[in-house]
C-alpha cells in the first residue's frame, strides 16, 4: 500500500527528504520546556506555541519578531471605520 505524498521528494527536488528544518524550528521550544520544567497552566502551551509560530515564521520571512507581532496587533486592534 503506497502512502500518498510520502515519497514526493523523489519526484520533486524542491522537497527535502528529511525533516531537519522542522526539527531545528521546534528545538528552542523543547529546550525552553525542559529548562523551565514545563507549563503549569492549561493556556501556557497554547500561548507559547502561537508566539513561537509567529516569531519563527517572521524569522524565515526576514522580519523581526516585534514587526510580526506589531503587524498582527495592528490588524486585530485597528478600529473599524465609522460610517455616518
Amino acid at each position: 500500500m503506497a502512502l500518498p505524498g510520502f515519497f514526493v521528494f523523489l519526484e520533486d527536488r524542491r522537497v527535502s527528504a528529511t525533516n531537519n528544518i522542522a526539527e531545528r524550528e521546534i528545538r528552542p521550544s523543547v529546550v525552553f520546556r525542559k529548562v523551565t520544567g514545563g507549563f503549569r497552566s492549561q493556556w501556557g502551551p497554547s500561548v507559547h506555541a502561537g508566539y513561537e509560530s509567529v516569531t519563527s515564521t517572521a524569522r524565515i520571512a526576514g522580519q523581526t519578531a516585534f514587526g510580526a507581532i506589531r503587524g498582527i496587533a495592528d490588524t486585530l486592534f485597528t478600529p473599524a471605520a465609522q460610517t455616518v
